[in-house]
C-alpha cells in the first residue's frame, strides 16, 4: 500500500504543477502581437531558414522590380510622391529611425525609376543619395521595404503609412510607418530636397572679330561632372548684361539684348562697327513653365543692355570677347628701346596689321607717346615733394595697299611732336621755395630748348587708328597701349666722359655727385635706386638732382639733360661757371683763385650765395665757417688731385 504523501512532498508537487502552468501560459503568448486597431495582422510562425516570407502589411504589394521603366504615372503610394518644380536633382538623407534593432528597413525610390537606395537604412542614419537630373514636373516616389524577426516570427512588407510634410517648394520630410503597431511614423524618416540643375554656359569661339558670330552653348552638368545636352524642348531665357555696343543675341527669328522662351541654338553676332576690343557679358537661364513666362513676353530688339527682371532662378553667365581686327606687331609690352652711348635716340619702327581682309587703301594714323612721372623728395626729411612730369607725343601716318601690313618710323623731331612738361622750371612766385626750387606750379607745352632734335625717355604708349582712305570710315583703333619703354645706356668707358668734359673742375664734381654715372646701373645700391625699379633711368639725387653732374636748380635739368649725358655735362659746366661768377661778384675780395673756386664748388652744391670761406679782413684773411660742411673744400682737393687747370 502506498504511503500517503508527506506535507513536504505535497508542497513539491504543487510547485511543479504551478510552474508547468506558468510556462504554458508564457508559451502561448509568444505567438501574439498587440497592435493598434488600424491594421489587422495575422502573422504566421515559420522557421528562421524559410525563404517564403509573409507580407503582413496592408500596403498593396506590387512587383516593383517589374516596373523599373515606369515614369510620370501615378505611383503605388501618392502620400510619398512629390513633384520636382524645375529641371534638377533630388537629394535624400536618412535623418531618423526608431525601428527595432533586429529589423531591416530598406529605403527605395519607385518613381521615376525603381532603385534600392539603402538596404539597411534604419542602421544607416545620415545616409545620403543624389539622383541624376530630372525634367521639371517629374513625379518622384519613395518608399520602404521592411523585415522583422521577432522571436522566430517573421514580418515583412511595404510601408503601412507615410506622413509627408512640405518645408518649402523644394524640401520635404517623410516619416514612414512599417508594421502599423504604433503609428508613430518613425520607423524611417527622410529629408527630400530638390536642387536646380547646374547649367554650364560656354561661348564657341570665345574670341571673335567684328561681324563674326559665336555659338552660345548650354549644357547640363550631372552630379559626376559629366556635361550632357538639354532636351530639344527645353526653353531658355538669355540676356546681355554688359558690353551691348559690341553686338546682339539671336535665336530663331528673335534678336536683341534680351530673349525669352527661345530654344537652342542661340548665337551672338558681333557688330561690324565695333572698332576696338571689348567683351559682352551674357546670362542664360532655364525657363520654368509658369503663368508669367507662358505669356510669351516679346523680346525688346535693342542694343541697350538688359536691366529688367530675369525670370529664371537657375542661370549662369558667360563672356564673349570681341577682338580688335587691328594688331600692333611692334613695339610690344616688353620692348626696351635704348638711347645709345653716343648718345643718339633709337630708331623706332612701329608695325601693325589687320587680322581680316579689308579691300582698298587703308590709312593708319599713329601716336607714339613717351611719358614719365618723376617722384622727388626732400633731402633733409625724406618727405615727398611734387612730381615732375614729362610727356612727348609724336604723330604720323602710314598706309597699306590691298593688304593689312604697315610700318611707321617715329620722328623724334620738334616739329612732329606735342609736348607737356610740369614742375621743372621756376614758378611765378619767387618767394615760394617750393615753386622756386621745383617749379611745382610751372608747366609748358613746348619743347623748351633750342635744339630741334628730341632727347627723351620713359614709358611708351602707342595709339593707332585704321580708316578707309576713300571715305575716312574707321575700321578699327587701338588707344594708348602700354608698349615698353625707352631707357638710357651707360657710357662704358669713363675716359670718354672725361675727354668730352675736358675739365678737371667738372670731373671733381662728377666724382662726388654721381661717380660718373648718368643713369641707374646694375648693382646700384638700393638707396640710390629710388624712385626707380631698375637700370637705365636718369640717376636721381635728393632733392632735385639728375645725371652725371646732378643738375638740381637754377636752372633745373631740362629733359635733354636727363637723357643725353653730353647735355648733362654741358649743363654742369654752365652751372659751375655761373656759381664762380656769383662768388667773384659777391665774395671775391681779394681775388684769390683757390678761395674763389672752393666757394664756387660749395655754391654749386648748396645754392646761390652759399660759400665755404668767408673773408674776415686783412688781419684774419679767409676763414671757413665752423657750422658749414666741407663740400667745397673736398671738391677743391679732388680738383687738385686731378691736376688742376681747366
Amino acid at each position: 500500500m502506498q504511503k500517503p504523501l508527506s506535507i513536504f512532498q505535497k508542497k513539491i508537487v504543487l510547485f511543479v504543477v504551478l510552474l508547468f502552468f506558468i510556462i504554458s501560459i508564457f508559451d502561448l503568448s509568444i505567438a501574439q502581437v498587440i497592435i493598434k486597431e488600424k491594421v489587422d495582422i495575422n502573422p504566421v510562425t515559420i522557421p528562421l531558414n524559410n525563404n517564403q516570407l509573409i507580407d503582413t502589411s496592408q500596403t498593396h504589394k506590387i512587383d516593383y522590380l517589374g516596373n523599373v521603366q515606369r515614369k510620370n504615372i501615378p505611383g503605388d503610394n501618392p502620400q510619398s510622391t512629390v513633384t520636382i518644380p524645375f529641371y534638377g536633382r533630388a537629394t535624400v538623407e536618412v535623418t531618423l529611425s526608431d525601428a527595432a534593432s533586429s529589423s531591416r528597413v530598406s529605403l527605395e525610390i519607385r518613381q521615376p525609376e525603381y532603385q534600392m537606395l539603402s538596404e539597411y537604412a534604419n542602421h544607416n542614419v545620415g545616409f545620403t543619395w543624389t539622383s541624376d537630373n530630372m525634367i521639371q514636373g517629374t513625379s518622384v516616389e519613395f518608399g520602404i521595404d521592411w523585415y522583422w524577426n521577432k522571436w522566430g516570427t517573421i514580418y515583412q512588407g511595404k510601408e503601412a503609412g507615410v506622413i509627408t510634410t512640405q518645408i518649402d517648394s523644394t524640401e520635404y520630410t517623410m516619416g514612414f510607418e512599417a508594421l502599423g503597431d504604433d503609428w508613430d511614423y518613425n520607423e524611417l524618416v527622410i529629408r527630400v530636397k530638390f536642387i536646380p540643375t547646374e547649367i554650364v554656359v560656354t561661348i564657341d569661339p570665345p574670341l571673335i572679330l567684328p561681324g563674326d558670330t559665336a555659338n552660345v552653348i548650354i549644357k547640363n552638368k550631372l552630379a559626376d561632372g559629366t556635361l550632357i545636352d538639354f532636351p530639344p524642348t527645353q526653353k531658355f531665357e538669355a540676356a546681355m548684361l554688359d558690353g551691348c555696343i559690341y553686338g546682339q543675341l539671336k535665336a530663331g527669328a528673335d534678336s536683341g539684348a534680351y530673349l525669352n522662351n527661345v530654344f537652342q541654338p542661340i548665337i551672338f553676332i558681333a557688330d561690324t562697327g565695333a572698332v576696338d576690343s571689348g567683351a559682352a557679358l551674357l546670362r542664360v537661364g532655364l525657363v520654368r513653365e509658369t503663368p508669367l513666362n507662358k505669356l510669351n513676353l516679346p523680346a525688346d530688339i535693342t542694343y541697350e543692355c538688359f536691366t529688367g527682371y530675369f525670370i529664371s532662378n537657375n542661370y549662369n553667365d558667360a563672356e564673349v570677347s570681341i577682338d580688335n581686327p587691328l594688331f600692333i606687331i611692334y613695339p610690344t609690352p616688353f620692348t626696351v628701346e635704348r638711347i645709345s652711348e653716343e648718345p643718339r635716340m633709337p630708331t623706332v619702327v612701329c608695325k601693325a596689321t589687320l587680322k581680316k581682309f579689308y579691300p582698298g587703301t587703308i590709312k593708319y594714323e599713329w601716336k607714339y607717346i613717351v611719358r614719365k612721372f618723376y617722384s622727388r623728395r626732400w633731402s633733409d626729411s625724406g618727405s615727398l615733394a611734387c612730381v615732375r612730369i614729362s610727356r612727348s607725343e609724336f604723330q604720323g601716318i602710314s598706309y597699306s595697299f590691298s593688304g593689312g601690313y604697315t610700318e611707321w618710323t617715329v620722328p623724334f623731331i620738334k616739329d612732329s611732336g606735342y609736348f607737356y612738361f610740369k614742375s621743372l622750371q621756376q614758378g611765378k612766385n619767387k618767394y615760394d621755395i617750393l615753386n622756386n626750387v621745383y617749379g611745382c606750379n610751372g608747366d609748358t607745352n613746348v619743347w623748351y630748348d633750342s635744339n630741334t632734335e628730341i632727347f627723351t625717355g620713359g614709358e611708351v604708349l602707342v595709339s593707332v587708328t585704321a580708316k578707309y582712305y576713300h571715305n575716312g570710315q574707321i575700321i578699327a583703333k587701338l588707344d594708348t597701349l602700354h608698349l615698353g619703354k625707352i631707357l638710357g645706356s651707360e657710357v662704358s668707358d669713363n675716359q670718354t666722359i672725361f675727354n668730352y668734359a675736358n675739365s678737371n673742375k667738372i670731373k671733381a664734381i662728377m666724382y662726388q655727385e654721381s661717380k660718373f654715372h648718368q643713369f641707374t646701373y646694375p648693382g646700384i645700391p638700393s638707396h640710390e635706386l629710388w624712385p626707380y625699379d631698375g637700370e637705365g633711368w636718369p640717376l636721381y639725387g635728393e632733392p632735385n638732382g639728375y645725371g652725371l653732374t646732378q643738375l638740381d636748380c637754377d636752372p633745373a635739368a631740362k629733359e635733354r639733360e636727363l637723357w643725353n649725358w653730353k647735355a648733362n655735362v654741358d649743363g654742369g659746366k654752365s652751372r659751375l661757371q655761373k656759381c664762380y661768377d656769383e662768388v667773384v661778384k659777391n665774395h671775391g675780395l681779394p681775388n684769390e683763385e683757390k678761395y674763389n673756386l672752393t666757394n664756387a664748388f660749395h655754391n654749386y652744391n648748396h645754392g646761390n650765395k652759399k660759400t665755404y670761406y668767408t673773408w674776415k679782413g686783412k688781419k684774419d684773411g679767409w676763414k671757413p665757417e665752423p657750422y658749414k660742411d666741407d663740400y667745397g673744400f673736398k671738391r677743391y682737393e679732388k680738383y687738385e688731385e686731378y691736376g688742376g687747370g681747366n
